[in-house]
């Protein structure tokens, strides 16, 4: 087993050193993250991907920068939510990797040239967005996901981001969802949280334009009471927030 740890641990050094030094083609660097992931090593692979971000101007294109991206959200969301003695230092740290690649990930649609990325690509687009919003949570930075779900353009967030998006502004004063009604209706009045319940409002009917055609009947008509609900709770807050 230990000869095992050894041989990852050298193939690993290789591959950082190789991207660092520009030895590597971006590809191969993905390719190297990708087969450690697939292998049960998250964390080598978002090590691998952190100096792709770092290296971003030797990709060949916008798309091999999105799969850079997309797959460091992927990995740093794993190390997150699947390791259960993980500590409070490692949450910070993958969470900051998720952070910054989903940021390089919005700037790169952002700025492309490849009009059909974000559409060909919506499904890794919206995974993404949710990765986002769970690391946030995990990091107890629930503001700071209320904040970044309101920058988003609409046609990021699919039904699992609106509903996480919902259910953060219910734990915007907390950390955690209350879940029973009487208590969320309070907690959207506390500590400026209505705020953002009133932002989610005025974003809202711009994303239900923009994703109706994704929407099964049943899940568009229960978002819309939740999101009612939000509204009910905001404006009975009074008007100071």
């Amino acid at each position: 087993m230990r000869a095992v740890r050894t041989s990852i641990a050298f193939v690993l050094f290789l591959s950082l050193s190789a991207v660092a030094e520009g030895q590597q083609t971006y590809a191969s660097a993905i390719a190297d993250a990708r087969a450690e992931f697939g292998n049960g090593y998250p964390r080598n692979a978002s090590d691998i991907l952190d100096q792709c971000i770092d290296n971003c101007d030797q990709a060949d294109s916008d798309s091999q920068l999105f799969d850079a991206y997309a797959l460091a959200i992927t990995t740093n969301h794993e190390v997150i939510s699947t390791d259960v003695n993980i500590s409070k230092e490692d949450v910070e740290q993958y969470g900051r990797r998720l952070i910054r690649a989903f940021d390089k990930l919005t700037e790169t649609i952002a700025n492309s040239q490849d009009q059909k990325l974000k559409v060909d690509r919506r499904v890794e687009v919206w995974t993404a967005s949710r990765f986002l919003g769970n690391a946030l949570q995990r990091m107890r930075q629930v503001r700071s996901l209320l904040t970044k779900y309101a920058s988003l353009s609409a046609d990021f967030l699919n039904y699992e981001g609106i509903d996480l998006w919902i259910s953060s502004i219910y734990a915007c004063a907390t950390g955690e969802d209350p879940f029973d009604k009487e208590r969320r209706a309070r907690a959207v009045c506390q500590n400026g949280c209505s705020t953002y319940a009133r932002t989610f409002t005025e974003r809202f009917p711009l994303w239900l334009q923009s994703y109706s055609n994704n929407l099964a009947p049943a899940r568009r008509q229960k978002l819309t009471l939740d999101a009612g609900a939000v509204k009910d709770r905001a404006d009975r807050c009074g008007a100071q927030p």
